[in-house]
C-alpha cells in the first residue's frame, strides 16, 4: 500500500483526499495523510516527517521552501527552484520534483495550435504556480514575461533570481497599478494568485487591456473553477484553461513517477471530471471575487 502526505500549513487539502479516494477506487491502494507544519518549523522538521512516508506531496507554502531545505537536486530543479513532490527513488533517496510544471508542459503539447511565442507572457504571483508556468512557457519558446504580485517585494525579488538562471529572457517588473496601463502584447496570462477577499488584484485583470487577441489564459484556482477571469475570457474569445484541468495532469504526473506499473490502469480523464464537479460545487452564487465564499480558495 502506499503510504503518503501532503506537507502544507493552512490552505484546502480536499484535492488531496479526493485524489487519495479516486486511486482506490482505481486499485492503487492508498492512504494519505495530512501533515501540517508552521513555516518557522520547516526546514527543522520536514526531514523527520519524510521517514514516515513513501511519497510526500508539498503545498502552499512550502514549494520554493522545499527547495532550499534540500541540499543535492536533479539538473532540472536547480532552474525551476520550486517542487511540489518529495519523490522517494528505489534507493530510498529522495528528490524535489515538480509535477505541476510537468501538468503545463502536457497542457501545451496537446493545444491543437501553439502559443504565439511572439508576445509576451503576464505572470500574475510570485510563488511556485509561476515559476512552474515560466519555465513550462520558457521551454515553449517565449522569451518576454511581465511579472506582477499584490506584494512587489516578492515579484521584484523573483525576478532578480530568474535572471541567474534564464539566460536570454526578459523579465518585467509591473506594479499592480500598471496592470490597467499595460498595452495589449501578453499572449498569455497565467494567475497563480488565489481568490479571496482580499486579493484585488484579480479584479485588475478583468479588465484584458493587456491581452493580445485571441490570447489564452492560465487560471490555476481550483475553488472556484469557473472564475470571473474566466467568464470574462470566454466573452472576448480568448482560450481559457481552467484549474482542474492543471490539477488533472499534475496529479497524472505525481501517479505515473510512485505506482509506475498501475497509472496505465487509472481513468484520468474520470478524475478530470470527478475535480471538477468537486469544486465546482463551492462555486459562490455570486461568482466575483468580493465575495466571501471566495475567501477559501485553493490553486494547483
Amino acid at each position: 500500500m502506499l503510504n503518503w502526505a501532503t506537507f502544507h500549513f493552512g490552505g484546502d487539502l480536499k484535492r488531496y483526499e479526493l485524489l487519495s479516494s479516486f486511486l482506490n477506487s482505481q486499485g492503487i491502494e492508498n492512504k494519505w495523510t495530512d501533515i501540517e507544519i508552521s513555516p518557522t518549523e520547516f526546514h527543522d522538521k520536514f526531514a523527520d516527517e519524510m521517514k514516515a512516508f513513501d511519497q510526500v506531496r508539498v503545498d502552499s507554502p512550502f514549494r520554493h521552501t522545499s527547495f532550499l531545505a534540500m541540499k543535492k537536486h536533479e539538473a532540472e530543479m536547480l532552474v525551476l527552484r520550486s517542487g511540489d513532490t518529495y519523490f522517494k527513488d528505489k534507493f530510498g533517496v529522495y528528490w524535489l520534483r515538480s509535477a505541476t510544471y510537468y501538468g503545463m508542459e502536457a497542457i501545451l503539447n496537446g493545444l491543437d495550435s501553439p502559443i504565439d511565442v511572439e508576445g509576451a507572457a503576464l505572470i500574475v504571483g510570485a510563488g511556485g504556480g509561476a515559476r512552474a508556468a515560466i519555465s513550462a512557457l520558457v521551454k515553449a519558446g517565449m522569451k518576454t514575461f511581465n511579472l506582477t504580485n499584490a506584494y512587489d517585494d516578492q515579484v521584484i525579488d523573483l525576478i532578480a533570481e530568474l535572471k541567474k538562471v534564464y539566460f536570454g529572457i526578459e523579465f518585467n517588473f509591473v506594479s499592480q497599478g500598471q496592470l490597467v496601463l499595460l498595452p495589449g502584447s501578453n499572449s498569455v496570462v497565467v494567475n497563480s494568485t488565489p481568490y479571496t477577499a482580499t486579493n484585488e488584484i484579480v479584479k485588475e485583470l478583468a479588465y484584458f487591456n493587456f491581452l493580445k487577441a485571441p490570447g489564452m489564459i492560465w487560471e490555476l484556482s481550483l475553488s472556484p473553477i469557473e472564475t470571473d477571469l474566466v467568464i470574462e475570457s470566454g466573452q472576448i474569445g480568448a482560450r481559457a484553461i481552467k484549474g482542474h484541468e492543471f490539477a488533472a495532469l499534475t496529479d497524472r504526473k505525481w501517479v505515473e513517477w510512485v505506482a509506475p506499473d498501475k497509472a496505465g490502469g487509472v481513468d484520468f480523464e474520470k478524475y478530470k471530471t470527478l475535480l471538477y464537479d468537486t469544486f465546482q460545487k463551492d462555486q459562490p452564487t455570486d461568482s466575483k471575487t468580493d465575495s466571501p465564499a471566495s475567501s477559501s480558495s485553493s490553486e494547483i
